[in-house]
């Protein structure tokens, strides 16, 4: 039987089952060996991005193990904590527009002091530069 994670009310409840996500099925037994108190911090975000009244969620990370020059690594996931894609060079927050493009929200990010344009595509966000 698969657990469904959605609806859930309380923000503190939400944070503790993304956290719990992070270390139990996305992170490697490597990565947390060398993970840092500094880098074990991450925020998440929520909507509907794809107009099926269930909220898809943002999870970004912070920190040197997940961050470099560009920006910090965040993965998107569906409302029962699967993985759809991630992006490796954001900074949040994530800007969803009530336009659409194959029957997702277009969602805008900062990059690099410039506006990008994330689309979805075959299963893959894809990224153009405004």
């Amino acid at each position: 039987m698969e657990t469904l994670y959605f609806n859930v009310p309380n923000k503190k409840i939400k944070y503790c089952l993304f956290a719990h996500y992070i270390v139990s099925q996305y992170l490697t037994k490597g990565d947390l060996k060398v993970l840092e108190e500094k880098d074990r911090k991450f925020n998440f975000q929520q909507n509907d991005l794809n107009n099926d009244g269930k909220s898809e969620t943002f999870i970004s990370f912070s920190g040197p193990y997940f961050c470099g020059t560009g920006g910090c690594l965040s993965i998107l996931l569906d409302e029962n904590m699967k993985a759809i894609t991630k992006f490796t060079v954001t900074t949040p927050p994530f800007y969803n527009d009530k336009a659409s493009k194959n029957e997702w929200s277009i969602i805008y990010v900062k990059d690099r002091n410039k506006w990008k344009k994330l689309t979805y595509f075959a299963l893959k966000c894809t990224i153009f530069t405004l």
